[in-house]
């Protein structure tokens, strides 16, 4: 069986467990536990295919652009998604993505942006923004950002959040809230504030981390 063939396998049995988590609702969290599996046999099929690494012309400095989402992008979002989900340091999310709930993840919030080289096109970062509440208080928003791990510290996520705070207010949002910004995310938290965002104050202990510990949490705001 060739690579193409056992992905399309793969991609034909998590439609089906999709399914089994909605019928055999007893049952939701293992089925959802088998597909995290299959998604990791994907990602390893695919690392499998060498591809020719292209470099950059000597003397041409990195430059990145913001833009909404399209459907090429999405095998690089849910990379970059489930980095971060891995890592257990930043999303309270514990669920990674796979194709097709990729697609419908990022579809469904109100706006989704990637951050691009604009050398080779390649995704790089991304956040999705949506409302924190609903009915009196969903003109407040939230957003989650992530950058590609290899490239952190190059401003990919400054970019990404004043695109953010730009844009929100063109879809009605007038605050941005950060609720679970760990507090010992010194560089996400510096940011914050450099940019103008409020501290509301600390959630003593309310991130769990893969190894099970729990560490404190800020609460930021931002007026748009």
């Amino acid at each position: 069986m060739t690579n193409e063939e056992m992905l399309a396998s793969i991609n034909d049995m998590m439609a089906d467990i999709i399914l089994k988590t909605y019928s055999d609702p007893i049952h939701a969290k293992d089925w959802e536990n088998l597909r995290n599996d299959l998604i990791k046999v994907e990602e390893s099929i695919k690392n499998c295919d060498v591809v020719k690494e292209r470099k950059r012309p000597e003397g041409v400095e990195p430059e990145y652009e913001i833009r909404p989402y399209r459907d090429e992008d999405l095998e690089d979002m849910v990379r970059i998604w489930n980095e971060v989900v891995d890592k257990g340091r930043e999303f309270p999310d514990e669920t990674r993505l796979g194709k097709l709930s990729g697609k419908k993840f990022f579809s469904s919030h109100t706006l989704t942006s990637v951050a691009v080289d604009t050398w080779d096109g390649s995704v790089v970062g991304l956040y999705v923004l949506h409302p924190n509440n609903i009915g009196r208080c969903s003109h407040i928003c939230n957003a989650s950002f992530a950058v590609t791990e290899e490239l952190r510290g190059k401003h990919i996520g400054e970019k990404l959040v004043k695109d953010c705070l730009e844009k929100a207010p063109r879809y009605g949002f007038r605050v941005l809230m950060f609720n679970a910004v760990v507090k010992d995310n010194e560089h996400a938290i510096h940011l914050y504030e450099r940019l103008g965002f409020v501290d509301m104050g600390t959630v003593p202990g309310g991130f769990r981390t893969n190894d099970g510990a729990y560490k404190d949490i800020d609460i930021f705001y931002h007026t748009l």
